[in-house]
């Protein structure tokens, strides 16, 4: 591929040194990377208003501040003065591989339908490709399936390792209802020719119902090329309207992603089916692994 990757040629028009702007299904955004305490307190108010994370679980503004020392930064959207999206990230490393860890990001109910989440987390790769990084890694919850979707479809990330409950079963009780926290760790290499294209154009992502033929994780079925695990459409409305099946859900799911992580795979995309969704998983050999993508 010869067509360069940069912030421009996906549309970001720079304002000034560490602002952008982006017209986005015809409505105009702003992007910023926030520094001062003042501006960091957005992050703060997004983790409480969006995710309903609560003290002493939230990131304060004072922590937020000394990211740029770590190579990372915070981003936030704006529409007019209106605040609707935001991302904190900080740099890491893992031999042999320097990464970005994307610890949190967040967008309003009201414009997640217009590609915000997709566009702050293009932006973040993009800055992140220029300061030197090599892949972006972070965690989700598996059980979302509107987040598989962009991350691992559009984004071309892919679910590399599982962790039990990894932030306890308080964090974001108002939002999980008290569930085990489980987190599947997402690496998304930025210097592949796969991730270019996703972030140079717009993916095509499987199509609704496109795995509903592929089997089930299970212990007869591992060794076959293509496997899936099946989510709840919507687990937020699941965990408000029936617990119980949500945290079935929630068991099984980490009873299956530990089984064919053992077996050698990695969660590698996602799409609809009828009311549920369908995680895709395949070999991890068909990947790369950190340090390949040079």
């Amino acid at each position: 591929m010869n067509e360069p990757l940069t912030l421009a040629t996906v549309g970001f028009e720079l304002v000034d040194d560490r602002t952008w702007q982006k017209t986005v299904h015809d409505r105009v955004f702003t992007f910023r990377e926030l520094r001062t305490i003042d501006e960091l307190m957005l992050a703060e108010r997004m983790q409480r208003d969006v995710m309903m994370i609560e003290a002493p679980d939230v990131i304060s503004a004072s922590f937020l501040a000394f990211m740029p020392d770590t190579g990372g930064f915070t981003l936030g959207a704006f529409e007019g003065d209106t605040e609707i999206a935001v991302a904190f990230s900080y740099g890491g490393f893992q031999y042999p591989e320097p990464f970005l860890y994307s610890d949190f990001m967040a967008v309003a109910p009201e414009v997640r339908s217009h590609g915000i989440g997709f566009e702050m987390k293009r932006l973040q790769a993009l800055l992140a490709r220029e300061r030197g990084f090599r892949s972006v890694r972070w965690t989700v919850d598996p059980l979302r399936a509107a987040n598989a979707r962009l991350n691992l479809e559009r984004l071309g990330a892919v679910g590399i390792s599982y962790t039990r409950n990894k932030y306890g079963a308080h964090f974001a009780a108002g939002l999980y209802g008290g569930m085990p926290t489980d987190r599947l760790l997402l690496r998304w290499p930025l210097r592949t020719e796969r991730s270019a294209e996703r972030l140079l154009r717009d993916y095509v992502p499987h199509p609704d119902g496109s795995l509903d033929g592929v089997e089930e994780v299970s212990a007869k079925s591992v060794g076959a090329p293509q496997l899936v695990i099946t989510i709840p459409g919507d687990i937020d409305i699941l965990v408000k309207t029936d617990f119980d099946a949500a945290l079935r859900y929630r068991l099984e799911t980490r009873e299956k992603i530990e089984l064919a992580f053992g077996a050698g795979y990695f969660v590698s995309g996602a799409a609809r089916s009828g009311q549920e969704s369908r995680l895709l998983l395949e070999p991890a050999a068909m990947f790369e692994e950190p340090g390949a993508d040079e």
